[in-house]
């Protein structure tokens, strides 16, 4: 990908006029009276971004074969090791780590695991002593006490030592071939211990090393957006960005199926703001091509009728099922990670996404959409029973107690 203009290069950190620790609090005042960072509000920098799968694998697999201390990962899948490459490579790393008195732990979706491994590899992992959590995916206790039958451990974090990778990546050969556009940052810094420090909440009958002198490292001001089953934390961030956005949003994300994320989107569009979307033409599957794809095009008609730039993604041959979650707004915040624009990510599900404050970054993956857009074709409406079926359909989802998770 063409990034000249922001000049940056490989393993060089992200930053935009990097402050000196001391002044940590004195920039925290500053960011809040333009955007509402929270108490999470933590530093951190962006030491590479993967925007094809296969690199980010062997940046892993390499950091994971040097590893020294600790390797924590979180996932919704892990594929089957005997007819999944990525995830035989994996694991024979892991196990290797393991071998070599690295601390291994990981924790995965139940069910969707179960379903595209038979717990194959987890079965593998657990024979080599290391510890796997599956998180329960379905739950009737959950269903009656709050109508939310499918919670799924939705994250995606890659975390070795002293560096961290998150973004949309599973652990399968659809990613590894890159048959999905994706994305995934390398982190360093404060940020990484307070990742580490959410994983550890979902397993704490589990000990996880944390380094003690990572304090105030890293030159980008950053927050951790962990959420679950309620926790509208993600959703009222990304509606307070696209709100307080004066120039221009870009977002490119597999789903557009949250209505007040959509209605805030078309807001920003009739005040003037350059709005820049980028959904899926097609995912390939049922539930997606006859549920979330149909609702999305009802929601973007507003947004075109009212000036936003609309385009569904068809694919460049083999990178050809977006799976990217993305905002850039106003050239300077960068909001990322597990989260979709759907009510299973925004209301539900277990999810990870970090708000970066860095011009560097934001400006790098607006050309990364720009790439996308390329081979994309613009919006056009449902007709007749279509159009029928997607309001049909609109209805179902927003009512659902469940939906896609991937």
């Amino acid at each position: 990908m063409q990034v000249d203009k922001v000049n940056f290069r490989k393993n060089q950190s992200l930053t935009n006029n990097p402050p000196i620790p001391s002044q940590r609090e004195e920039i925290s005042k500053k960011d809040l009276k333009t955007f509402n960072f929270s108490d999470k509000f933590t530093r951190g920098d962006v030491i590479d971004v993967y925007d094809t799968p296969r690199e980010f694998f062997k940046a892993l697999i390499k950091d994971i074969n040097n590893a020294k201390e600790r390797i924590y990962i979180t996932n919704l899948i892990i594929a089957n090791k005997d007819n999944d490459k990525i995830s035989g490579i994996l694991l024979k790393a892991l196990i290797d780590a393991k071998k070599r008195g690295v601390d291994v732990k990981l924790i995965l979706d139940k069910a969707a695991t179960a379903y595209v491994s038979g717990n194959s590899t987890v079965e593998a992992l657990k024979k080599a002593g290391i510890p796997v959590k599956l998180q329960p995916t379905l739950s009737l206790k959950r269903l009656i006490k709050d109508k939310s039958f499918i919670v799924a451990e939705h994250r995606k974090i890659f975390l070795v030592d002293d560096k961290a990778y998150l973004g949309g990546v599973c652990i399968s050969d659809l990613w590894y071939n890159n048959n999905y556009r994706d994305l995934m940052l390398k982190l360093k810094g404060a940020v990484v211990e307070d990742i580490v420090k959410e994983i550890s909440r979902s397993w704490p009958t589990e000990k996880f090393i944390v380094f003690k002198d990572t304090q105030n490292k890293g030159h980008i001001s950053m927050e951790v957006i962990d959420t679950l089953n309620g926790d509208l934390t993600f959703k009222e961030k990304a509606l307070e960005l696209i709100r307080k956005a004066k120039k221009e949003i870009w977002v490119e994300n597999q789903y557009l199926v949250d209505e007040d994320v959509a209605k805030a989107l078309d807001e920003a569009a009739k005040r003037g703001v350059r709005v820049v979307l980028v959904v899926p033409k097609n995912k390939d599957d049922f539930i997606n091509d006859y549920l979330y794809i149909p609702i999305s095009k009802v929601l973007t008609e507003d947004l075109v009728k009212d000036g936003a730039e609309v385009w569904r993604y068809k694919g460049d041959g083999n990178q050809y099922l977006l799976h990217t979650k993305l905002m850039v707004v106003d050239d300077r915040y960068v909001l990322t990670g597990s989260h979709n624009l759907d009510y299973m990510s925004t209301e539900r599900n277990h999810e990870i996404s970090l708000l970066i404050d860095s011009q560097p970054l934001a400006e790098r993956l607006k050309d990364f959409i720009r790439e996308g857009i390329k081979h994309s074709e613009p919006e056009t409406p449902l007709r007749g029973f279509k159009r029928v079926w997607a309001q049909v359909a609109r209805f179902l989802i927003k009512h659902s107690p469940a939906g896609p998770v991937d």
